[in-house]
């Protein structure tokens, strides 16, 4: 078979890609709900199956040179706070030697994996230098799963392509000769590469039907996945969030761009 290994990983790499952008988009419809720019509580959301993941997504428009920073809880069902996480909103702008800038930030989205099947609240608060503020928009959407096993094994497939395609193709700068001499690959060791390929694909997929590498997954009272990239702060309780929320409070403080 005229196969090249560095053809199959990188096909492998690309369809892996593939599946996470399809567990990064929603399986539902979105349950949104309008809150007061201080705050509230976002009516229960049911959770039907174990590991089931959702999205949130906050939306609050701030005026110019003003600022928030919206905080949500989660809560068992019991109003028991599990975890927390926040981030902050701005609109800012000014004049450096470019002419004028204008700088803005009104949404962010936390990915939480729910591990126990039940109902679940969201108690929103805001701190803000705009007085009542507009109101603050939440949105929860179930989700297939996590994106984050099949886009770290997409990436590892594809370096490795990336470095196989480079070293079949380099030469020795001494002989001339190739580094590695060009060759197809047997018949049975495509079918045992296939084979392996085909085991990553099938664990990558278990673990992204368990929301692997969201919030919650590795329990609400051990922090955040290793895994989880993003712009919110996550605190396990109040008490840690307190000494870090005076620091980003304005753009120069942490959580806005700026030139």
């Amino acid at each position: 078979m005229k196969l090249k290994l560095e053809y199959i990983l990188g096909g492998f790499g690309i369809g892996c890609l593939l599946f996470a952008l399809i567990f990064s988009g929603a399986s539902s419809n979105e349950k949104a709900l309008v809150l007061p720019g201080s705050g509230g509580i976002f009516s229960p959301i049911t959770v039907k199956k174990n590991n089931t993941v959702y999205g949130i997504t906050i939306n609050n428009d701030v005026p110019l040179n003003a600022w928030s920073n919206i905080s949500v809880d989660v809560l068992d069902n019991q109003k028991q706070l599990l975890f927390n996480f926040s981030d902050g909103m701005w609109h800012e702008s000014g004049y450096d030697s470019d002419g004028r800038w204008t700088e803005s930030k009104n949404q962010f989205t936390m990915d939480i994996t729910f591990q126990k099947a039940g109902q679940y609240y969201l108690r929103v608060s805001a701190e803000r230098n705009d007085g009542v503020g507009q109101n603050i928009q939440i949105s929860v959407a179930r989700k297939s799963g996590s994106h984050i096993p099949f886009l770290i094994l997409g990436i590892i497939s594809l370096v490795c392509a990336a470095i196989l395609f480079y070293l079949y193709r380099a030469a020795d700068p001494k002989t001339g000769e190739p580094l590695i001499p060009k060759q197809s690959l047997k018949r049975s060791v495509v079918f045992t590469i296939i084979g392996v390929l085909a085991l990553f694909f099938i664990i990558a997929l278990f673990a992204s039907t368990r929301g692997y590498g969201y919030m919650g997954y590795y329990g609400y009272h051990h922090g955040p996945s290793f895994f989880y990239w993003g712009g919110p702060r996550i605190y396990n309780s109040r008490s840690y969030r307190g000494g870090s929320i005076g620091g980003f409070r304005h753009r120069g403080g942490g959580f806005g761009g700026g030139k």
